[in-house]
């Protein structure tokens, strides 16, 4: 992981080889995230992170955190479709080579 540190606490977290074991198959390939730490002068970690930033809105940090519409039930493919489309795909964007 390269990870660029702001001291007002923005941070941007490359992951130029992705995760091999992610849940989300999208998290398997290289991506980036931007983030805010809640502690700027801690260590960047999941615990001091505040949210995840896209664009220019704030999201949850983990994809336990969002609240899902109503009608839509925790584990069900459903809730996954839409955590993959709310939060994952728009916190976490694919590097691409040259």
């Amino acid at each position: 992981m390269i990870l660029y540190e702001n001291l007002d606490g923005g941070a941007i977290r490359l992951k130029p080889q992705g995760i091999s074991n992610a849940r989300y198959m999208h998290m398997r390939e290289p991506h980036g995230c931007k983030c805010v730490k809640k502690d700027p002068a801690s260590e960047m970690e999941l615990g001091n992170e505040a949210f995840k930033v896209d664009g220019h809105q704030a999201i949850p940090s983990l994809p336990e955190q969002i609240e899902l519409p109503e009608g839509i039930q925790p584990n069900t493919p459903l809730a996954e479709n839409y955590i993959r489309d709310h939060w994952q795909n728009p916190s976490h964007v694919r590097i691409r080579g040259e």
